[in-house]
């Protein structure tokens, strides 16, 4: 299952609905999609999924997440693959710990 982003309207992205046009840090070239693509910073990433920096790091470094080096030396995160990296990760997080809603 793939995720399709609309980068004009506001997308779920972990439990937190983002408005994209308010979320995007510019359009880069991504070599892993084929083509240009919105990319958010890592530190906007972790806001916005409620993920540890450190695991974003993780998951560019197994290439994961696909990304490009700023010119600052930080990285820059596909959202495309951000948010499909987040749907999975929800799914995973939910399967680990089932929400019991018994009416007890």
């Amino acid at each position: 299952m793939t995720a399709k982003v609309n980068t004009n309207e506001t997308t779920q992205i972990g439990r937190q609905p983002v408005e994209m046009r308010a979320l995007r840090s510019g359009r880069l070239w991504c070599d892993d999609c084929a083509r240009q693509v919105n990319v958010v910073t890592v530190d906007q990433a972790s806001t916005v999924t409620t993920l540890r920096v450190e695991l974003l790091l993780d998951r560019i470094n197994n290439h994961t997440l696909h990304s490009r080096r700023s010119l600052n030396g930080g990285f820059l995160i596909c959202l495309e693959s951000l948010v499909r990296f987040s749907i999975a990760f929800a799914a995973a997080e939910r399967r680990r710990f089932p929400i019991c809603v018994c009416g007890d």
